[in-house]
């Protein structure tokens, strides 16, 4: 039996040593997807539940994706309404049932946004039918008479809070529901790469969730919300990895390794390597404090072979690593 958090808000029964509840969150692109694969085995063993946010024209991985969890006894969220796509289409309902199959195990997120009606969001649940839901909440606006109705729906058990749309008195209207997750963006942007610092404060709610009174966090991994909308120019390059920072209480920092403002030539390639070689200089430090996960060994290896082998796979890489660091400090001073 393990008490996670606040024992007044869940105790879970699970085959596991380790309490930590983690949700990262990712879109259901080819180097998020990967990446849940690859790291599938982890999540099982650390009870971590990724978040998908699926591209709904383009289902046929994320699928695949389910199917490779599930065989490793992991049960994903997967977004029914993701905020780029078709928000407020509630036929998506039967192409996942098609694309998914109905054996699969995965939960449904709804998305509660400020365009979604109260209406609208209680007409989804009514028919979707017995699939578990969970409410990801990010800035909806028609709460009052919603909080009411959707008590009325009992497969509707979990809260994904994403920070920077709820407050504290809007979270406390839904906690009637059993599980509750805060999920924390821990990515500044900036116009261009170099502007980045070489490194700054990601996150700690690793440590803290408990505090907040929910059973788990979750974040956007080093590459954020917002990722996709910002598109930095060609003449910088910027490899964003995550790390623990003993000497301020385990907090996460992330390091942003980019290339150099001289390096030459300006293709994108050229500059990875650059960016590259700052990586590895630091990984070869003594005071190095990022952690020597199987994503740093492929860097090391890109780094060997002097190639560059896409955005999408470095991406992959990124993911894979925050992924596996969670993985590690859980396994450390998770163990009750």
């Amino acid at each position: 039996m393990i008490v996670t958090a606040d024992s007044s808000y869940r105790v879970m029964a699970i085959i596991s040593v380790y309490s930590m509840n983690y949700y990262p969150y990712l879109r259901g692109n080819l180097s998020d997807m990967v990446a849940m694969r690859d790291t599938a085995m982890l999540m099982a063993r650390h009870n971590f539940t990724p978040i998908i946010e699926p591209n709904p024209d383009h289902l046929s991985g994320v699928s695949h994706t389910i199917r490779h969890l599930n065989h490793e006894k992991v049960t994903p969220i997967v977004m029914l309404n993701p905020r780029s796509e078709r928000n407020n289409r509630s036929d998506l309902i039967t192409d996942y049932q098609e694309q998914f199959g109905e054996s699969n195990e995965y939960t449904l997120g709804l998305q509660l946004h400020s365009d979604l009606r109260s209406e609208q969001a209680l007409e989804i649940c009514a028919e979707i039918g017995n699939r578990e839901v969970a409410l990801v909440h990010s800035g909806f606006l028609e709460v009052n008479g919603f909080v009411d109705k959707i008590r009325s729906f009992p497969n509707v058990k979990t809260n994904i809070f994403i920070d920077s749309d709820c407050g504290k008195l809007y979270m406390e209207k839904f906690n009637f529901l059993p599980e509750s997750v805060l999920v924390r963006d821990g990515i500044r942007y900036r116009s261009e790469y170099n502007r980045h610092p070489p490194f700054e404060f990601f996150s700690d709610l690793h440590i803290t969730y408990g505090r907040e009174k929910v059973v788990g966090f979750g974040d956007f991994l080093a590459v954020g919300r917002e990722s996709k909308k910002h598109k930095y120019p060609q003449s910088s390059y910027s490899i964003n990895l995550t790390y623990l920072e003993p000497e301020r209480d385990n907090a996460m920092f992330v390091y942003h390794f980019q290339s150099d403002t001289d390096a030459t030539p300006k293709s994108t390639g050229a500059l990875f390597l650059n960016a590259l070689s700052n990586l590895v200089r630091t990984l070869d430090s003594p005071h190095s404090k990022i952690s020597n996960t199987k994503a740093i060994e492929q860097f090391r290896k890109l780094n060997e072979m002097d190639k560059y082998p896409g955005v999408s796979y470095v991406r992959q890489l990124i993911l894979t690593h925050h992924i596996e660091t969670l993985s590690q400090y859980n396994k450390q001073n998770g163990d009750v």
